[in-house]
């Protein structure tokens, strides 16, 4: 009965991870997130984490998203290409390159507060205070190592 009862569990988890993921890739307004749309969630993480850290150098993006070096610089080229962040000299350490928004990388940033506020906020205000406590706990043990 207890490997049933955890085949049904999968099969439940699983349904709702791809809804979770399909109403993620369906965006409803389309237009209101043009940079989004244009952008991988890996690519706006790294615009995000250049914004929110000015001195971030890319061994800090390295370490927290786990990415091989190649890999990331790889999505910095494109992200360059793009025109939507720059490589600069780190103020922290002068031997390792930073990240420097354009304006352009500033309005992707804007845009994905905007959506997050928008989609993460609708899902945050249907949930107790305690539903959200529990949510993030949870999020929390299967993200970690």
């Amino acid at each position: 009965m207890k490997k049933q009862l955890r085949e049904e569990s999968i099969r439940n988890f699983g349904a709702l991870w791809h809804k979770i993921l399909s109403s993620e890739s369906n965006m409803k307004n389309k237009k209101q997130y043009p940079h989004l749309m244009a952008l991988s969630s890996v690519e706006s993480a790294i615009i995000s984490m250049a914004y929110s850290n000015e001195d971030i150098i890319l061994r800090d993006i390295i370490q927290c998203l786990g990415l091989p070096k190649s890999t990331l610089t790889s999505i910095i080229n494109r992200l360059e290409e793009g025109g939507y962040l720059s490589r600069c000299i780190s103020k922290r350490d002068r031997r390792s390159y930073g990240l420097c928004l354009t304006q352009k990388g500033i309005e992707a940033h804007d845009e994905r507060a905007r959506y997050e506020e928008q989609e993460f906020g609708s899902i945050i205000d249907r949930l107790t205070e305690e539903e959200n406590s529990q949510l993030v706990s949870i999020l929390n043990k299967i993200t970690s190592p």
